[in-house]
């Protein structure tokens, strides 16, 4: 029986640091309507030189495909010529695939994106990283930093202006390889970043 509970002790610390240190940052993506408009704005930031960005209907037709060579982009797209539906906005890079869901003919409430939150480090800045959140309709978020270790290094409430927030948080004076970023709203968990 001891035996058993030191396999699942070993077992629990093994999970623990492969999710520290598993190196891989999932690209922020975000889809955003233009009020009154049919036009969404995909925005993107990751570390892939290649990304693919294909649309399609709620049958799993293939509308429209393009492959972008940049690390980060913001880009129009116009539904307005298509009929009332759902579609799929797929977006691919090296590491993974999103989807993002857009409704048309629907309320404009419908058409909104859910709040969305992006981690990132500062090229050329150790330590330092932007964290920013979009659409939230939370007047404040609650951000809590870990080290590789797990203890907490920053708990704080940041007020909200206008849906958007973003703040550079500088952790240079700490000893650590990894920071976990977990960022909430009033509706819960809105990332959670390994960097």
């Amino acid at each position: 029986m001891m035996k058993f509970f030191n396999l699942l002790a070993l077992l629990t610390v093994i999970s623990a640091s492969s999710f520290a240190y598993s190196g891989k940052t999932a690209a922020s993506v975000a889809l955003k309507a233009e009020i009154g408009s049919e036009i969404y704005n995909l925005v993107y930031a990751g570390e892939s030189q290649k990304v693919k960005v294909t649309i399609r209907n709620e049958a799993g037709s293939l509308l429209f495909t393009e492959v972008l060579r940049l690390k980060s982009f913001s880009r129009p797209y116009n539904f307005s010529n298509l009929p009332d539906g759902t579609y799929y906005v797929e977006v691919t890079d090296d590491a993974e695939t999103t989807v993002k869901t857009v409704v048309l003919g629907g309320e404009v409430e419908n058409k909104m994106p859910a709040a969305m939150s992006f981690v990132r480090s500062i090229p050329s800045e150790e330590h330092k990283y932007v964290v920013t959140v979009i659409n939230t309709p939370s007047t404040a978020v609650f951000v809590k930093i870990y080290d590789q270790w797990f203890n907490l290094v920053y708990e704080g409430t940041e007020d909200v202006e206008s849906d958007e927030f973003a703040r550079v948080f500088n952790l240079q004076a700490l000893k650590s390889d990894t920071f976990i970023f977990e960022i909430f709203d009033d509706n819960g968990l809105l990332k959670r970043s390994i960097l």
